[in-house]
């Protein structure tokens, strides 16, 4: 066996070699990002490296321990034990937890009883979930009257003011906006963060999935926790030369975009905007489910929102080589070079599980835990760490209570990076891979293959495709994915790549008694390093509304109601096109019907349909 200092004298000249400099020059405590080594070089090192040992490495140990001297101190250790190919040799669980870690006193599950979101290519759950099933790709060039995409483009990034990708996932519409509803002037309505805007109109859709009344709200100890990043208005509006108004300070600022649907509902619980970058919103909903578990809020809205009316980020990504040429993302494949931008939001309505089945709701899934960490020093500020991602794993599953094991779908940060795939499947494999049998392989996904990445609000558009999956019992596909990536080394580890719309894998007997019947989670990173993992299961058995028998059966009267005669006719249209797409299920009618009488708010704008079946339901 080489010893530490061989290790390190071998690394130091091989580095050397694949820089062109002198090994003098070389720190062996200095990041390799820091030394000059880049992703493809780090990658050769690694296999140079396994030659040279005669050891099964990771091809991104450089990434997993950051420094020559952090390589050496893991090879040479005399506890490690081989961690490359996790299937055949997983590494050993700790006996004790570490302090701070969640003991077997599990908190109390957080039910999903609400979800409003308007993503690429789908506004609501519906529509998103009809995207998903049917493998849409939502990515499109950019619209006009954002930025001439076209003109910035080149192949080159490197040429000044040009950026390697014209694509983007864009919403029709971020300019509409009905201030007189939210009783908004139009003046301050005008200066306000298009972000701000849409997560209202998201937040308030999610409470009407819910059937929850905007008016009972008010004055509840309701939290309201907002994954946002992007700062493109604040950024123009104080950059515009323009004379200063009075309501720049508050339409520019990030916070206000939570704190703004606390005070239009009146909610007096908990209200902040998480910015941890990509991992913002899943963040969000952590924080949320420990409010709600500490009493600090009855009920909470967690969430994110994205909206991108600037070029600079993406000129900035581009010369960075961040973005993929091609305008999409293409998680886990042997073409993923990169990602690109989106926007879109996503709200979900959380109460303890308890109060939902309570109250009757109707419950998408079950939150058992979740967990945050940090990369720590890496290979590189936005460089991602496999053993840091393992241990947000670890945490996440010991606060579930659930055996990572019993897990059948994770819904992955998934990218689509040549570096960070390999990476995250790795920590999959090393927590989630042992005592599976190999009948039942971990399955795996991602959003952003159809929607693409959007940034402060990708955590909580993975959570909602997860809590739809689940609400379903349906897997649907990973578009995009034609090959796998090599370095994921797929055909030794127990994962898969979920590539087509199938029946939950699970469904049938339980896997064990008290295992939930289907399970999940859903992984978030940001770029600066924070880690945020979250577990969910199928909602409990619940009974037919009303304890009915589901039939719905005779006429039914649906009450629509709203602020205005213009609102009033968008609600009606939006609920007829909803109608249409369960054309067949008049339990449907009767469930919704009942809630739209019994769980809304009946404002001043009133309309009513009489229907027997959603086929017969129009506008009025």
């Amino acid at each position: 066996m080489t010893t530490h200092q061989e290790t390190v004298e071998w690394l130091l000249r091989r580095t050397a070699e694949l820089l062109s400099a002198p090994v003098a020059g070389l720190s062996p405590d200095t990041p390799f990002s820091q030394l000059g080594l880049s992703s493809m070089q780090s990658v050769e090192l690694a296999g140079d490296l396994e030659r040279w040992s005669g050891r099964s490495l990771s091809p991104t140990i450089a990434y997993d321990y950051p420094t020559i001297e952090a390589v050496a101190a893991y090879l040479t250790s005399p506890d490690e034990q081989p961690d490359e190919q996790p299937a055949e040799q997983p590494a050993e669980q700790p006996a004790e937890q570490p302090a701070g870690r969640p003991d077997a006193a599990h908190g109390e599950p957080v039910a999903i009883v609400g979800i409003g979101c308007r993503l690429p290519g789908a506004d609501g759950p519906a529509g998103f979930w009809n995207a998903l099933r049917e493998g849409v790709d939502a990515i499109r060039e950019v619209p006009a009257g954002r930025w001439d995409g076209e003109a910035l483009y080149d192949p080159d990034p490197d040429r000044p003011g040009r950026m390697n990708t014209r694509w983007g996932g864009f919403l029709d519409d971020v300019e509409s906006f009905d201030s007189d509803f939210f009783a908004i002037s139009a003046r301050e309505a005008a200066r306000m963060d298009p972000q701000q805007r849409l997560l209202l109109e998201v937040a308030w859709e999610a409470l009407e999935d819910a059937g929850v009344p905007a008016s009972v709200l008010s004055g509840a100890r309701a939290g309201v926790f907002v994954g946002a990043s992007t700062y493109d208005h604040g950024a123009s509006l104080l950059s515009s030369g323009a004379e200063p108004e009075a309501y720049d300070g508050t339409g520019a600022a990030l916070s206000v975009i939570a704190n703004r649907l606390s005070y239009c509902l009146n909610l007096r619980g908990p209200s902040l905007v998480v910015d941890s970058a990509c991992s913002s919103s899943l963040v969000a909903v952590h924080l949320a489910c420990q409010a709600l578990r500490a009493g600090e809020a009855d009920l909470a809205l967690a969430g994110g929102v994205n909206v991108i009316t600037s070029p600079r980020i993406a000129l900035s990504f581009s010369k960075g080589r961040l973005m993929a040429p091609d305008g999409r993302c293409k998680p886990f494949d042997q073409r993923a070079n990169g990602y690109v931008r989106s926007e879109g939001a996503g709200v979900v309505l959380l109460r303890p599980l308890s109060a939902a089945l309570a109250a009757g709701d109707r419950i998408y899934a079950v939150i058992h835990g979740s967990a945050v960490n940090q990369d720590g020093r890496t290979n590189g500020l936005a460089a991602p760490n496999r053993p840091a991602q393992e241990e947000v794993l670890r945490s996440a599953y010991a606060a579930a209570g659930i055996d990572p094991a019993t897990v059948d779908y994770v819904e992955a940060h998934g990218t689509g990076t040549a570096v960070g795939d390999p990476i995250e499947v790795a920590a999959l494999a090393t927590v989630l891979g042992p005592g599976r049998p190999e009948e039942r392989p971990l399955r795996i996904g991602s959003a952003k293959s159809n929607v693409g990445h959007l940034e402060a609000a990708a955590g909580v558009a993975g959570l909602i495709k997860a809590a739809l999956s689940l609400h379903h019992g349906e897997l649907p596909p990973t578009v995009h994915f034609t090959k796998p990536n090599p370095l994921l080394g797929l055909d030794r580890l127990p994962v898969v790549v979920q590539d087509r719309t199938e029946p939950w894998p699970s469904d049938g007997p339980a896997h064990s008694p008290g295992t939930a019947r289907r399970t999940a989670g859903v992984s978030s990173f940001g770029f600066g390093g924070t880690n945020s993992h979250v577990v969910l299961s199928s909602a409990p058995p619940q009974p037919a509304p009303g304890g009915s028998s589901g039939s719905g059966g005779g006429l039914h009267l649906f009450p629509i109601s709203a602020r205005s005669e213009a609102a009033l006719r968008r609600r009606a249209a939006a609920l007829a096109a909803v109608a249409r797409g369960r054309a067949g299920d008049t339990a449907w009618l009767a469930g919704a019907a009942a809630a739209a009488a019994l769980r809304g708010d009946h404002d001043r704008h009133r309309a009513a349909v009489v229907a027997a079946s959603p086929k017969s339901s129009r506008p009025r």
